[in-house]
């Protein structure tokens, strides 16, 4: 957990540390990201949760439609329009990317039902401009939020040893 001590003083993203979540008394995960600002936990279009980040969208550009050209009887290609179509733009639900452990879920629908609030250490946020360089990727393009465990942060360390001392 040195890591996310490093990064929270950077001060870029938003975090919850144990102590925060344990005063919470949140029961699931969806209710401490919905205590986050800037973090958004509604239902998508086939009703599963989706946790979505302030201002991040997906933005589409639809190719216009091939311009097919008709030959007259002469052989001489059919006028064309005076402008050309122009493909369509649109913006999509951009849901955040999530890491458990430092390893990527893909969709965090499911989370909810696998973990519970008291499983938790600590949670990052980070909208996609924000995003640290390590866990910087195709997951992350959307914003990422990082949930760490409690065993995660509890495991021994190289440094440590499984004793917990140097």
């Amino acid at each position: 957990m040195r890591e996310f001590d490093r990064r929270r003083r950077r001060g870029s993203g938003t975090f919850l540390t144990r102590a925060q979540i344990e005063r919470s008394h949140a029961p699931r995960l969806t209710d401490l990201f919905r205590m986050l600002p800037g973090v958004s936990v509604t239902a998508s279009d086939n009703g599963e949760v989706m946790v979505e980040l302030r201002g991040a969208k997906r933005i589409t550009m639809d190719s216009p439609a091939p311009t097919r050209v008709v030959r007259t009887d002469s052989g001489a290609p059919a006028p064309q329009p005076s402008s050309p179509s122009t493909g369509s733009m649109s913006v999509k639900r951009c849901p955040a990317g999530f890491l458990l452990d430092g390893l990527p879920i893909d969709g965090g629908a499911g989370l909810d039902l696998g973990m519970n609030a008291e499983t938790i250490e600590a949670i990052e946020v980070y909208p996609g401009a924000q995003v640290p360089i390590e866990y910087a990727g195709r997951h992350a393009e959307c914003g990422l939020i990082l949930i760490w465990t409690r065993a995660f942060a509890d495991r021994p360390t190289p440094e440590t040893g499984p004793d917990g001392e140097r």
